[in-house]
């Protein structure tokens, strides 16, 4: 017996190779139409691509049809969420993923219904804890497009196709478990059926015919749409005719993907089933995109620093302080906005960086306005926080809050303004410390000017400001803490002349060192990083490699004969940038000759030559166990590839890298290079390690690297991939697939940290140092008289008259300490992901997870923030175990890889 199980639906990329507004009016079509089909058809079905953001598109402009719509949807006729976008997995972070959730199963219940289908059509790879992020949302099944692949090896002429089954059960490493569904002829196999009964019925024997040996169930999927396709409004009458045809026992029907699983589930024990574990990153280079990665790197360092922004700053920052008694200060429909629009951007062909210039343009342009809005989301909360820390202070004095939002305590430098009011005199300034000493720091420069304040109640005005431009150490500031220091005008402020300075030039060598990293440069641009703890010395670490690249926006392809361009091997100057007790930085300059671009008549690289500048910074802080590495590229050249290569001299094959609520080791020998380039996924941190010592790399925004097979212990970054084409396998006359800003003719710019490793939990404390890399601490300046930057200019019809007004403090009762930290999370290997008030805004959400594959007893122990009562809750945050909370600390036995998401009340 066998069932064909139609699914009618769309695939709906909001842009790709048009622009949003173009596709939404192809979407407004689409919709008119489909309304029409179910008004006539009473029995119609229709997936809209199990996401809710196209309801959002089409309301817009046709608000009269919500109504109709959630008729259909709550009738189970629209099959609506519960994603809001079909977003990337790889370049998005796990909170953006179960934010993602969270935004469209809300919006698909308010709307009537919500499906209950883990459907991931398109996405270019599946991350390991996708399968618990799904069950989290008590969802007990993927299917997916991409990951699962049927290549077994690649013969001379055609590929070898191993026949694996399209069932099988899919796990994350925790163990959490789902129905993996591979669409094995993609998501149109049915694409549509013709009127002419014998070419439709030809169709279904030959959808037959290619499940044999794959298929290991009688349920069939026959998947009827495709990208951007409307709804066949004559399907039903057609798959009438067909059953006629059908021998006894098959039959063929439209339904839903959820009946669809049932099916499958009635019909196959999972106990029958193949298993996978980990992420699904199985196929040829044009079925996983991996290259996309690196496309448009501007736009991942963009969206890298919102969402760090968002989870690692925003949301503990207002959390805090709401839990310590500022009730209602979390600014939740801002960031439900915040997140919505930043999601909007996460679509697979937007983040992924493969879609037109004018698509990529725009995303720029929206990525800018959220960093607005952040932005000044963090100058209020930490004006707020400023505001309510009084004991120790005089009047005149200003106070400087430092506050951590990550769960360790944390030794950094900062650089922060210093802005005292002219009136105010300052002769210069002194920092003093909770404990009353004096903080040592250094000036880096001071200015007169008229600062500008804005008003509520308060025309505009300019206030005489002194700025002083200062960096200091901020020694232990608390996991979820802050501290806060005195800062007195009565003293000349006299700029570091020691000469304990952290960068100089030694026997002809530049030198960056401190306690705990000593980096030399040689005249010849050669780089030594040696790790004084362990002895270790890294010889020659750094160089820069550059390659033709004649593939697409979604896969590097290099140029057959193609022979790599050391571009660092000859330098033009180095430079000693800054050097006090705080910070060195010392400037390699490059001066790199490249190909203009790739010859397509002669199928090579140009004759014509570029000249570009490469500057690449190197810089340590005082206290820094990390080389900080910044490479600035002013890219000339097209149809390239220009990587940063790290030389760790470790001879491993294993490789180690930050993945959403993972991380995940790779052997560099599984990747086939005849179907698959060397190219792999990371979202902060890469490692390679040996026993007793590793190197790290530390990035912020760059989410693809290499542990390269020809060479021994080398991590390649890229710093541009410049290509000029969305796809390779599209023809068109009229240049719609052609996109030359992807050349990236523009300044490329990526930074990395290199960590030495020693001693125990190394990758483990390498990616908190990447989080930290990517947070640095939050630091702003107040005065203790509030008034003196509220005032703006007085109204002015009648001078003797004309007064300032200011409103009065926010949660005045609320009085804080100079220091304080909120609570401690205590266990090997546990990683904070989120501190924000719940999605409900009843409550608290702490979430961590581990990321070894130990089982780890954790201890949350609550210290200035105090905790009602404590639950354990899933990834909706609908249900609640009360966990037993005494003398402010609760234990929680994690798994190895588990996510844990805690409910807190303050």
């Amino acid at each position: 017996m066998i069932h064909y199980c139609v699914i009618s639906h769309t695939h709906w990329d909001r842009e790709w190779y048009q622009t949003q507004e173009e596709f939404r009016m192809r979407l407004i079509d689409l919709f008119d139409h489909l309304l029409t089909i179910l008004d006539e058809n009473p029995n119609y079905i229709f997936h809209m691509d199990a996401q809710t953001v196209v309801f959002e598109d089409y309301w817009e402009v046709r608000p009269e049809m919500k109504e109709k719509c959630c008729r259909y949807i709550k009738e189970g006729r629209i099959l609506a969420g519960p994603w809001y976008v079909q977003n990337d997995f790889f370049i998005t972070s796990g909170e953006a993923t179960v934010r993602n959730l969270l935004i469209g199963m809300k919006q698909a219940d308010e709307m009537g219904r919500c499906a209950r289908t883990g459907y991931t059509p398109d996405q270019f790879g599946l991350i390991s804890q996708l399968p618990q992020i799904l069950c989290g949302f008590g969802l007990d099944h993927c299917i997916m497009g991409r990951g699962y692949a049927s290549v077994k090896e690649l013969g001379a002429a055609t590929d070898v196709i191993d026949s694996k089954p399209t069932e099988f059960i899919w796990k994350s490493p925790d163990g959490s478990e789902v129905l993996g569904i591979h669409m094995a002829h993609w998501y149109n196999n049915a694409q549509r059926f013709s009127q002419n009964i014998d070419n439709a019925y030809r169709l279904v024997n030959n959808i037959k015919e290619s499940f044999e040996g794959l298929a290991t169930t009688p349920y069939l999927l026959l998947m009827n749409g495709v990208d951007h396709l409307e709804a066949q409004p004559d399907l039903l009458p057609i798959l009438e005719e067909i059953q006629k045809r059908l021998p006894e026992g098959e039959s063929i029907y439209q339904t839903t993907m959820e009946h669809y699983v049932e099916l499958v589930r009635g019909a196959k024990r999972k106990e029958d089933m193949p298993e996978e574990v980990g992420e699904l990153m199985q196929g040829r280079n044009t079925e996983l995109l991996k290259d996309t990665a690196s496309s448009r790197g501007y736009l991942k360092r963009q969206n890298s620093e919102l969402q760090n922004l968002f989870e690692n700053r925003l949301e503990p920052l207002y959390a805090w302080m709401d839990f310590a008694g500022m009730k209602g200060i979390y600014p939740s429909g801002h960031m439900d906005y915040l997140w919505k629009m930043l999601i909007r951007n996460h679509a697979h062909d937007s983040i992924c960086g493969c879609s037109t210039d004018a698509v990529h343009r725009h995303m720029e342009d929206r990525f800018e306005n959220f960093l607005e809005m952040g932005k000044e989301l963090q100058r209020r909360g930490m004006k707020q926080l400023a505001a309510h820390v009084q004991a120790g202070f005089e009047q005149k004095d200003y106070k400087l809050v430092v506050f951590n939002a990550l769960e360790k305590a944390r030794t950094e430098l900062v650089e922060v303004d210093i802005d005292i009011v002219a009136e105010d005199n300052p002769v210069g300034i002194r920092i003093i410390n909770v404990e009353g000493q004096e903080v040592p720091f250094e000036l880096l420069d001071k200015k007169m000017f008229g600062k500008s304040v804005f008003s509520a109640i308060n025309l505009p005005g300019v206030v005489d400001t002194v700025r002083y431009r200062i960096r200091f150490v901020a020694e232990d500031v608390p996991a979820f803490g802050y501290l806060v220091y005195r800062i007195v005008t009565d003293a000349e402020t006299v700029r570091d002349n020691k000469e304990d300075k952290l960068a100089f030039i030694m026997n002809d060598e530049y030198v960056l060192e401190n306690q705990n990293l000593k980096l030399t440069v040689s005249k010849e641009g050669k780089v030594n990083l040696l790790d004084k703890s362990s002895g270790k010395l890294f010889r020659n670490i750094l160089s820069v490699q550059d390659v033709a690249d004649i593939g697409n926006a979604y896969v590097y392809e290099p140029m057959p004969s193609d022979k790599p361009i050391n571009v660092t091997e000859r330098i033009a100057g180095i430079t000693l940038e800054e050097s006090d007790a705080f910070y060195g930085c010392v400037c390699l300059h490059y001066d790199v000759v490249l190909p203009k671009a790739y010859d397509t008549v002669k199928k090579c690289r140009s004759e014509e030559m570029v000249i570009m500048p490469l500057e690449i910074r190197l810089s340590l802080t005082r206290t820094s166990k990390a080389a900080d590495i910044r490479f600035v590229l002013d890219n000339k050249a097209e149809d390239h590839r220009m990587s940063a290569w790290i030389h760790t001299g470790i001879q491993k094959d294993i490789s180690v890298a930050t993945s959403p609520y993972d991380m995940i080791y790779r052997n560099k020998w599984d990747i086939d290079t005849q179907i698959c380039n060397e190219t792999e996924h990371t979202s902060g941190m890469t490692a390679i390690l040996e026993k007793d010592y590793g190197m790290a790399v530390l990035n912020r925004g760059v989410y693809a690297y290499e542990n390269l097979q020809d060479e021994e212990g080398v991590l390649t970054f890229p710093i541009v991939r410049a290509t000029g084409a969305i796809s390779a396998g599209v023809e068109s006359d009229d240049d719609a697939w052609k996109i030359p800003e992807n050349q990236c003719l523009r300044v490329a710019e990526i930074e990395l940290s290199l960590m030495p490793l020693s001693e125990n939990n190394m990758a483990q404390r390498a990616a908190f140092a990447a989080k930290a890399f990517q947070n640095p601490l939050m630091a702003q300046c107040e005065p203790v008289d509030t008034h003196k930057f509220m005032g703006g200019r007085a109204a002015v019809q009648d001078t003797e008259i004309a007064e300032f007004f200011y409103q009065d403090l926010e949660y005045a009762d609320v009085q804080l300490p100079q220091r304080e930290c909120g609570f401690q999370l205590m266990g090997d290997g546990l990683q904070v992901t989120a501190f924000k008030k719940s999605f409900d805004r009843t409550g608290y959400i702490l979430r961590f997870f581990n990321g070894t594959e130990e089982a780890v007893e954790a201890e949350l122990h609550f210290d200035g923030l105090k905790a009602q009562k404590v639950w354990k809750t899933n990834l909706r945050e609908s249900v609640r175990e009360e966990l037993i909370l005494q003398n402010q600390t609760v234990s929680i036995p994690v798994k190895g890889k588990e996510i844990v998401t805690l409910y807190l009340e303050g």
